[in-house]
């Protein structure tokens, strides 16, 4: 009896490695044909991102859910489509938002190119600190972005403190 137990758990471990092996593959599939329809991107600097992000994001409408949905997708494929030089983006992405912090609410456009630089950051291998500060900034902006909060909001207030600290390390 004790070995038709054993028996029983042998097989159930098997099961589940060969389940989680067939979804990593089917996974990786869909990753790879994912990046193979994704444009190559030819951003060299920030700039040139958000000009390529605002033509990508054309056909949805300001201070909606599907423009932010739009903005986070450009960002993340951002990186996979193969922007020249992510790193110097990067660096420019933290640069903005360390140079207007707290004034991240001043403009539908501002607003936009904080939540590209923020979603940048945040699903770049930038380091935790820098991808934790992206998703705060892009958190605190498309609420207020899409009217469902204030900057005078309190968890507007409690995401610009997280910023502030996470720029002073």
């Amino acid at each position: 009896m004790l070995k038709s137990k054993k028996g029983y758990i042998i097989i159930g471990i098997v099961a589940i490695v060969i389940i989680f092996a067939i979804i990593g593959a089917m996974t990786s599939n869909n990753d790879a044909e994912t990046v193979e329809e994704l444009p190559t991107m030819k951003a060299s600097n920030l700039n040139e991102l958000y000009d390529e992000m605002c033509k990508a994001v054309k056909d949805t409408d300001p201070n909606t859910s599907a423009r932010v949905d739009a903005i986070v997708e450009f960002a993340k494929n951002a990186h996979l489509g193969g922007t020249t030089s992510n790193k110097e983006v990067g660096n420019e992405a933290a640069a903005f938002i360390i140079e207007i912090h707290p004034n991240y609410f001043t403009s539908n456009e501002t607003m936009e190119k904080a939540m590209l630089c923020g979603y940048f950051l945040e699903h770049g291998y930038f380091g935790q600190d820098v991808s934790e500060c992206g998703r705060d900034v892009a958190q605190a902006v498309k609420y207020v972005y899409r009217g469902e909060e204030t900057p005078d909001s309190d968890s507007t207030k409690a995401n610009l403190e997280q910023i502030a600290r996470l720029i002073k390390k």
